[in-house]
Parts: structure tokens; C-alpha cells; sequence
């Protein structure tokens, strides 16, 4: 019986161990693809968009991008800026907390200390 028990304890380990490595690496992924995502729109609206607003195509919405340079959009190109912006760069805020925890835990697991 006892041996049983150490069966079934080193198996959840285990699988804890590996469902663990895949949540991060979803977070990572979800970070790195919001770094990415962020540095292509801000390097993409500074290269291809007006400096100027210009009313008779819907460019008018001024943004800062690529360390300052101005130029002006239009409405669903603002709206995906401040998704990535906002939404995405909150998520990737999130993700770090959590990788964060998993690996203080999983050291702390580790080595039976902080």
C-alpha cells in the first residue's frame, strides 16, 4: 500500500511539474507576442502614417509613437493601437506576476526555502 501511495504522489508531481511548464509557457508566449505585436504597430504608424491630419480620409486622431514621433490615424487604427496598448499590455503585466509566482513556488518546492 505504501508503495502506492508513492506511486500516485510522484505521478501528480510530475504532472503538476509539466502542467506547470505549460502555463508558462503560454504566458511567455503571450508576452512575447505582445512585446512583438506593440513594437510592429508603434514601428509600422511611424513609418506609413501622415504627419499631418488629414480630415477627408478619417486621420485625425493623434498618437505618439516610436519615441515621440507624431502622427495621425484613423479610428480602427486606433483602436487596435490602444488595444495593444491597454488590454494586451495589461495582460502581459498579469502574465509576469504569474511567472513570477510559478517560479518563487516552484524553487520554494525545490529547495524547501524562500
Amino acid at each position: 500500500m505504501a508503495l502506492n501511495q508513492s506511486l500516485d504522489v510522484t505521478t501528480s508531481s510530475r504532472l503538476n511539474g509539466i502542467l506547470r511548464n505549460v502555463v508558462l509557457g503560454l504566458f511567455v508566449a503571450v508576452g512575447v507576442f505582445t512585446v512583438a505585436a506593440g513594437a510592429y504597430l508603434n514601428v509600422e504608424y511611424a513609418s506609413t502614417m501622415p504627419r499631418s491630419p488629414q480630415p477627408s480620409v478619417g486621420r485625425i486622431y493623434k498618437v505618439f509613437v516610436n519615441h515621440g514621433t507624431t502622427v495621425y490615424i484613423n479610428k480602427q487604427e486606433f483602436e487596435r493601437l490602444n488595444f495593444v496598448d491597454r488590454y494586451l499590455g495589461s495582460t502581459f503585466g498579469l502574465c509576469l506576476l504569474v511567472i513570477c509566482f510559478l517560479t518563487i513556488r516552484k524553487r520554494r518546492l525545490l529547495t524547501g526555502r524562500w
